[in-house]
């Protein structure tokens, strides 16, 4: 019995001893196959960056070696090779020179070369003259056509199409043609005609002016009365240039009342949805807001959300503050409990265990032998 309590010792021993060498060869060898797989990794890494590098070298020698000619610069030279076809389609230059000017245009390099080109053009007094009322009127039709998308009078498609026309336009009578197309078809366009919602909007824009004394009541009475007679968006937006004229310091004014009024609206919104408020006090304070004309009254709705909210019974806040505390502190718990060993703790905990073993052999070992 002794002999065999003794071997069941011996062996638990070396049975553990080995493992834990065994163990310490395995990750040895780990090791040494990871960090030559990583020494192989860095070798292609760097062959692939060598390459890479190459590529970008040539890539910049092809690049530098191409005449690069600046965007701006670009744009220039289109521009005036469009006034160049105005000129042969007037009469004002001969078919040669045309393809002359366009060959010299096609090998401008700076804006200096281009200068030299059109300022041997414009010394023909007739070419001057026709340039300044073919670019007014051309530069004049493009900004309606984009302000006409803007206001949505025209679709993305019919813009697109009436400044692709215009583009290709050489003569006045060409983009007087355009242009009268263009008036036609904002006038029939059924995205022009004013709603209701806007003349009420610009009602109000009126009645704030007048309160805040931008406008006299006359001229408050008389801008009523075009108001009435708008139909269409054109118009409209052609009423509210000429109101804003009256005084310089309304399109500022009208700026900061309107980042008032829309910030108290969403702050009313805001308190309904959050429960700070409930909704009827949500639509007294809407009535409020919609019947302000001037800052002093904006102030005051905003003033009145403020005691409503405050106003409120503190407990509520309270009881959710208590219970989201509780429930963090569960969480924290949860999470600790949950926790991993950190680095280098698994390693400790298997190395205690086999030093418990050791001491528990050589003792049986021990008492077996004085027995």
């Amino acid at each position: 019995m002794k002999k065999i309590v003794g071997i069941l010792s011996l062996f638990l021993l070396f049975g553990f001893g080995a493992t834990a060498v065994f163990g310490e060869e395995t990750a040895s060898s780990q090791v040494k196959e990871t960090s030559v797989d990583k020494t192989k990794e860095k070798e292609v890494t760097i062959e692939s960056s060598n390459k890479k590098e190459t590529t970008q070298t040539t890539e910049k020698e092809t690049q530098t070696n191409q005449p690069v000619v600046d965007s701006s610069l670009a744009t220039k030279i289109a521009q005036e090779k469009m006034f160049l076809n105005a000129y042969l389609a007037k009469g004002f230059i001969t078919q040669e020179s045309f393809n002359s000017y366009l060959s010299r245009f096609d090998n401008v390099k700076t804006d200096e070369e281009l200068k030299k080109i059109v300022d041997e053009l414009l010394a023909n007094t007739d070419i001057v003259n026709y340039r300044w009322a073919f670019s007014e009127r051309y530069i004049n039709l493009k900004i309606n056509i984009e302000e006409y998308g803007r206001m949505g009078v025209f679709s993305e498609n019919q813009v697109n199409k009436f400044l692709q026309r215009l583009e290709a336009a050489k003569t006045l009578e060409e983009i007087e043609q355009i242009s009268q197309e263009v008036k036609e078809s904002a006038n029939t366009s059924e995205g022009n005609n004013v709603s209701e919602v806007e003349k009420v909007r610009a009602t109000r824009y009126l009645e704030i002016l007048l309160a805040n004394s931008f406008i006299t009541q006359e001229e408050y009475n008389n801008f009523s009365k075009e108001l009435n007679n708008i139909k269409t968006k054109i118009e409209l937006d052609a009423f509210y240039k000429r109101v804003a004229n009256v005084s310089k310091e309304t399109e500022h004014f009208i700026g900061s009342f309107y980042d008032s009024y829309y910030n108290i609206q969403a702050g009313i919104t805001t308190s309904l949805n959050q429960g700070k408020i409930t909704k009827e006090q949500a639509d007294k304070l809407l009535a409020q807001l919609d019947a302000a004309r001037t800052q002093a009254e904006l102030d005051k709705v905003f003033k009145d959300l403020n005691d409503l909210i405050n106003n409120k019974d503190p407990q509520t806040s309270t009881t959710n503050t208590s219970k989201n505390t509780e429930t963090n502190k569960g969480t924290d718990n949860k999470a600790k409990k949950g926790l991993l060993p950190q680095t280098g703790e698994s390693a400790d905990y298997v190395l205690a265990g086999f030093g418990i073993l050791l001491v528990i052999s050589m003792t049986g070992y021990v008492i077996i032998k004085r027995v």
